[in-house]
């Protein structure tokens, strides 16, 4: 990050999760599991490779893009390491950081620390009630064919 400059950027901490191994793991076996016939009778209906893509995969491919993106949301919001390390302005920190922060001086407090615990994890079940709906559409639906 100091060498392409992005250092105490929205950049910095966004960029590294953008290409996780394991949301590429994910995305590889889940392409590979889409049936050939599929592409086959695209092909004799006339379509092009990107009709083939917008109208045939992508449509298959919500409930595996939530899963991924429910991770990297959550990657990138619980991670105070990464934005320590590469935000050392106070304007770039996550919610993480400043309660890590905020723990030092307040650790004589738990019950204080637990209630901001809580209140930081409400954007995370935000999150993730708004895409439960595609992912378990993407779990009920293939296991009713």
């Amino acid at each position: 990050m100091r060498d392409l400059h992005l250092l105490n950027s929205f950049a910095a901490l966004v960029l590294p999760g953008l290409a996780s191994g394991m949301s590429i793991f994910i995305l590889k076996g889940f392409f590979d599991g889409i049936p050939r016939e599929l592409y086959e009778a695209a092909t004799i209906d006339g379509a092009s490779e990107w009709q083939m893509f917008l109208r045939v995969t992508l449509p298959m491919t919500t409930p595996i893009l939530a899963v991924n993106s429910l991770y990297a949301f959550i990657a990138a919001y619980g991670s105070w390491e990464w934005a320590l390390l590469v935000c050392q302005k106070k304007e770039y920190w996550t919610i993480s950081v400043w309660l890590y922060q905020w723990g030092m001086t307040m650790g004589h407090l738990p019950w204080i620390m637990m209630a901001a615990f809580v209140f930081a994890s409400i954007p995370t079940a935000i999150v993730f009630i708004s895409c439960q709906k595609v992912i378990l559409r993407g779990i009920v639906i293939p296991s009713m064919k």
